[in-house]
């Protein structure tokens, strides 16, 4: 995959996944009662939120050696509140900036105080209210719907770890990144995501799919744009960076675009990195002043992480949303994961 970054800055992207917006049962293993009831008027969360976000994907073994098999990432979008919510429209962003480099750019460290700055942005489709969030109910986001264990004649698939995605609600892939990047057909039963700020090219957002790679030290948020898709081309949102990291002999520099969005347009965004190598914030700390991850460090053994995701906190009836990730997320097995 093509990079727009000189020395290695790492932007990754998540996967998601929605189908016809029916409510899908969540493993009674995984959150105490399944199927979550419908919040009551005790509910503090007025708005959608992230319910889980599983981004490192499971092992897979060839030859002899294993391998870590992000493929099959995804994201659950809860609707916590009493009334019926809606995702024509909104948008997924990955944060440009990682969170364990603490990268020296004093001009964009001051706009990323109150902007989300992102090279990475898909858009649910529809036009007002086609696709309803009940209260209570949650949807699956993902890179492509289908079986990961299935055999194929590529790297994806073909995975005994792996899980069944086919069901999911959207996939962030259009029909021609799935030929294109993983030589797959796309599922014509789930909805596919709009690719609208791709970090490959910020002129052709066809480019490259929104998480393809593990997003393990970077943020994910969701967003209600106050402006259309075409005019985050411009100017007004599009602002170059040049960064260093490091002294003397030993750096890295990174340079390209991002696109700069106001912090009062994010409806939900956490912050995911490794939990002993934070460094600095790369987004809004009142969007997230804390983080969460599924690893110790990036340079963990596989079996150590693989087939964890991180869960918002609940009881049962409320979610936890204090804009602080160390707070309100938890690290646990993959909701599609096998049951116990």
């Amino acid at each position: 995959m093509k990079k727009t970054f000189t020395c290695g800055l790492l932007i990754a992207a998540a996967a998601l996944t929605l189908t016809g917006c029916q409510g899908k049962e969540i493993r009674e293993d995984v959150i105490p009662g399944g199927k979550l009831p419908a919040p009551d008027k005790n509910t503090k969360v007025d708005h959608l939120i992230f319910q889980e976000i599983f981004y490192a994907g499971m092992s897979t073994s060839y030859n002899n050696a294993k391998y870590s098999y992000d493929y099959d990432s995804y994201i659950r979008i809860v609707n916590p509140t009493n009334e019926e919510k809606y995702l024509d429209g909104l948008v997924l962003a990955i944060s440009t900036f990682s969170s364990n480099t603490d990268w020296r750019m004093s001009e964009t460290r001051k706009l990323m105080e109150d902007h989300f700055c992102t090279s990475k942005i898909v858009q649910f489709p529809g036009t007002g209210k086609q696709y309803p969030i009940k209260p209570g109910q949650s949807v699956l986001i993902t890179a492509s719907a289908f079986n990961h264990q299935q055999k194929t004649d590529d790297f994806i698939g073909n995975n005994p770890n792996s899980f069944d995605l086919s069901n999911a609600d959207f996939e962030w892939m259009t029909p021609e990144q799935t030929k294109t990047e993983w030589d797959m057909t796309d599922n014509p039963k789930v909805p596919n995501m709009l690719s609208i700020v791709s970090e490959n090219d910020y002129l052709n957002p066809n480019s490259a799919s929104f998480m393809q790679v593990t997003v393990k030290a970077s943020a994910i948020a969701l967003i209600k744009l106050q402006t259309t898709t075409d005019s985050l081309r411009e100017n007004k949102y599009r602002h170059h960076y040049v960064a260093m990291e490091g002294n003397g002999h030993s750096h890295q520099m990174a340079s390209g675009y991002c696109v700069a969005i106001p912090q009062e347009w994010v409806i939900d965004a956490v912050s995911i990195c490794p939990e002993e190598e934070f460094k600095t914030y790369n987004i809004p700390t009142s969007l997230d002043k804390g983080y969460r991850g599924v690893q110790k460090r990036s340079n963990e053994e596989i079996s150590l992480y693989a087939g964890k995701a991180i869960f918002r906190k609940d009881d049962g009836r409320n979610y936890l949303d204090t804009n602080d990730s160390r707070i309100d997320f938890e690290v646990r097995p993959a909701s599609m994961g096998p049951k116990k």
